[in-house]
């Protein structure tokens, strides 16, 4: 076995005022690595280094910091933080930061608490965040598009009135189109599923597309040119693929893939080319005599004939 030696010493240190919130990100380059912390529920930190030099930027947003509200654009020369409004802990704000000089270039304020953090474009031209609460006692889900060049919210916030939020909101990676899956109860009591579909561009809702009863799970995958997104449902009777085609007007849903009875196992994948989607699922197969063995199904869709 080699000898190692003696541990080499870190290259430097730096502290931060504050606990951290959420963990350490690095720009995808490697340049810099950049840490939220927590002073007071009136105010964190935003801190980035430059790994080479050690070089500080950063600056102190209002609010709550949230655990997963930091994010980082592809080229690393954005960044996304979402706060619990100061004022009242009940509305939130998010942030758009030069991450290079570690200012900020604009803030929004949002209704209510956040669903998570926001969600960056691959290309970082649009940034969405989505917030949900109960104005006058009805649930309502909104989603606010961020231009992501210089920080400008695009169109108005948008209000999916009466549906419950399921699952992270799906950006395509050009920026032109996003899917939030929510679900509500018709009048019997049952659960029905919806994907709203959002013109980013225009920071627009184009439809509410109905996908049937039952409830979302998870959120919904998106084709790699924005076009198609697919949602897996489940109800008592059948475990549901549907596709949403967001190229017609209005976009269309339909069926894909079902398994009566199945349980789906894990989230719905796409391969790296767009061509195919995956989804795993779990059900029981009973016997004559009583007896039964849980069975795995893996459905394979081919995208480009949906």
């Amino acid at each position: 076995m080699t000898d190692a030696g003696p541990p080499r010493e870190s290259k430097y240190t730096r502290d931060v005022n504050g606990k951290p919130v959420g963990e350490l990100m690095f720009s995808k380059d490697g340049t810099r690595a950049y840490q939220v912390t927590r002073i007071s529920r009136r105010g964190g930190l935003f801190r980035g280094w430059d790994i080479a030099t050690g070089r500080e930027v950063g600056f102190g947003p209002r609010g709550e910091p949230i655990a997963d509200g930091l994010r980082l654009s592809e080229d690393g020369t954005r960044a996304y933080q979402t706060t619990l409004a100061a004022d009242d802990y009940v509305n939130s704000e998010m942030w758009i930061i030069d991450a290079n000089r570690g200012t900020p270039i604009a803030h929004h304020e949002l209704p209510f608490r956040p669903c998570g953090g926001p969600v960056v474009s691959k290309n970082g031209t649009r940034a969405c965040q989505v917030t949900s609460g109960f104005p006058g006692g009805t649930r309502h889900t909104f989603v606010c598009v961020v231009d992501g060049a210089h920080g400008a919210r695009v169109g108005e916030i948008i209000d999916l009135a009466g549906e419950e939020p399921v699952g992270a909101l799906a950006l395509s990676e050009d920026g032109t189109r996003a899917y939030q899956s929510t679900y509500s109860h018709d009048e019997a009591g049952r659960c029905v599923a919806s994907t709203a579909v959002i013109d980013t561009i225009h920071g627009t809702l184009v439809a509410k597309c109905s996908l049937g009863s039952g409830q979302p799970v998870g959120g919904p995958l998106v084709s790699k040119d924005g076009t198609h997104a697919y949602q897996v449902i489940t109800n008592p009777d059948v475990t549901l693929v549907v596709s949403i085609d967001a190229a017609t007007d209005p976009p269309q849903t339909r069926p894909i893939a079902g398994v009566p009875g199945g349980k789906p196992v894990g989230a719905l994948r796409l391969s790296e080319d767009g061509t195919h989607a995956c989804q795993t699922f779990s059900y029981r197969e009973e016997g004559s005599d009583g007896s039964g063995r849980y069975m795995t199904q893996v459905v394979v869709i081919d995208t480009r004939a949906v």
